[in-house]
């Protein structure tokens, strides 16, 4: 009974030693936490913002005279808002999954989480560990024509119409030139030669920012233009 008790009294001690200690250290210990998790979302961000919007907005988020999103003064709801459902009548389209996109609503947060938090570091990093390839954009999911339109007067280049028609709509294409490229929010590409439409794409117009081969290569420029000739799909 007195050894119960010896050990009952050591554990009390004990609890009266480490629960100030452990107080004491919480508020730094969730503060690491808290840094931890941004961390984690400013990099998830970057990626995101790498593979959906670094084709328009560019490396340092510039590209689009009036966008700079490294100093925007929008607030998080807002810059919510137009990631989610786009903005009719301009080349943004609606990324978030409820709105047809392939963003989920933390991956929404974690790019903001980014442009808010903007480095440019972390960005190289995340263009590093990226594989190099078309970037997505949720205008893949739009829904396919009734009927495909008539063949556009363009000379393809050994590119494969099938490829062309994935990747049109993957780069964001559709959202703007619509889905077989008759023009939408953007002019329609029928009657564009191949070297006007390859002018276009890697010079950009009005809008449109310019593509490079970094973010969109020759053989897949070929694939789309094969596909706008109105290959075999």
């Amino acid at each position: 009974m007195r050894k119960k008790k010896t050990i009952c009294l050591f554990m009390v001690w004990l609890i009266v030693i480490f629960i100030p200690i452990y107080w004491w250290y919480e508020p730094a210990r969730q503060e690491a936490a808290i840094a931890r998790i941004k961390g984690a979302a400013v990099a998830g961000g970057a990626e995101i913002y790498q593979s959906h919007c670094v084709a328009c907005h560019g490396n340092t988020g510039d590209n689009i005279p009036g966008k700079h999103l490294r100093r925007t003064a929008l607030e998080e709801a807002m810059l919510v808002k137009i990631i989610s459902r786009g903005r009719p009548g301009t080349g943004m389209p609606a990324f978030g999954d409820d709105e047809g996109g392939s963003l989920k609503k933390f991956e929404v947060s974690d790019v903001i989480a980014f442009i808010r938090n903007w480095d440019q570091s972390i960005f190289e990093s995340a263009a590093a560990h990226l594989p190099q390839v078309t970037a997505k954009s949720p205008a893949s999911g739009l829904p396919a024509p009734a009927a495909p339109y008539e063949a556009a007067p363009v000379t393809a280049t050994g590119g494969d119409a099938k490829q062309g028609r994935t990747i049109f709509r993957d780069m964001g294409c559709a959202g703007c030139h619509g889905n077989e490229g008759q023009g939408d929010s953007a002019p329609s590409l029928k009657g564009k030669n191949s070297a006007t439409i390859r002018k276009i794409v890697r010079s950009g117009r009005n809008d449109m920012p310019p593509y490079d081969a970094a973010s969109l290569s020759d053989s897949d420029l070929n694939h789309i233009i094969a596909f706008l000739a109105g290959g075999k799909k």
